[in-house]
């Protein structure tokens, strides 16, 4: 998940209608309005190839994707020869990822499940946690719960491989305002709030549909620096092995936009 709430009103990190937390729900029919490029198969192939490069693995392996959402990289990763297992805790987005499979002809194990309780041991020979899909949780001592999780997932010598928002590069470019427009027409305004005592940004997005009806929705997400991160990677157990800055291998630093880290259970 990515984007790119003020204190009034309800608490953007809650359901107002449930008060369950924003990540049970928010991956839904309207989570692709303004995402649109992000589903390009140029963008995806490209990813792909530097997971692979940088995982080192060879085909046949196992591959856990975690946070799988649509599965783009399953399904890509599955046609270059990998067993792929798909973690997500959509169901909206595991249906649409088993269509995918199906279209494309490959097989994926796709299991529906919280990222801190990931149901496989010493199983995986690489993970990979892919477009800014860390850092939802309600505190810190939760997302380690994944990295520990992630780690007893893999085999001994098994490669993680994050990519996620570089919060250098956010706090450098903030924008509290923002508008996009999906291919359906619908028009996205999104209200943003850093704050910096705790690290995170407070997304409210209203949906404005060519209908003129309109949806308000909203999510949080935990921005880590790059020290952080592999702090806490560290306190879980593996071992960080590089870090870079872009897809296209470009170093990591003030003004990259991604922040790729490559770590491994020893």
């Amino acid at each position: 998940m990515e984007s790119e709430s003020n204190r009034q009103g309800p608490d953007i990190g809650t359901d107002e209608g449930t008060g369950m937390p924003w990540y049970t729900d928010y991956f839904d029919e309207d989570y692709f309005s303004g995402r649109e490029a992000y589903l390009e198969s140029e963008r995806t192939g490209q990813e792909v190839e530097f997971v692979i490069e940088r995982l080192g693995l060879l085909p046949a392996q196992r591959i856990l994707d975690l946070c799988c959402g649509q599965g783009r990289h399953c399904v890509a990763l599955a046609l270059r020869g990998f067993r792929l297992t798909g973690l997500d805790l959509s169901q909206h987005l595991l249906d649409l990822a088993r269509q995918a499979t199906k279209e494309a002809g490959v097989h994926v194990d796709l299991v529906r499940s919280d990222m801190r309780d990931i149901p496989f041991h010493s199983c995986f020979d690489g993970a990979i946690n892919m477009f800014t899909a860390f850092g939802y949780l309600e505190s810190d001592e939760e997302d380690n719960k994944v990295l520990c999780a992630v780690l007893e997932a893999l085999k001994p010598g098994g490669a993680f491989l994050m990519d996620t928002m570089n919060r250098e590069w956010l706090v450098r470019n903030f924008r509290p305002t923002d508008w996009g427009k999906g291919s359906n027409g619908t028009l996205i305004v999104s209200e943003r709030e850093l704050d910096p005592t705790d690290g995170r940004i407070r997304v409210k997005e209203t949906l404005i549909r060519p209908d003129a009806s309109r949806r308000e929705r909203g999510h949080v997400l935990r921005l880590y620096s790059y020290t952080e991160l592999a702090a806490m990677m560290g306190s879980a157990g593996f071992r960080i092995e590089g870090v870079w800055g872009s897809f296209d291998g470009s170093a990591y630093g003030l003004d990259s936009r991604r922040m790729i880290i490559l770590a491994r259970r020893p």
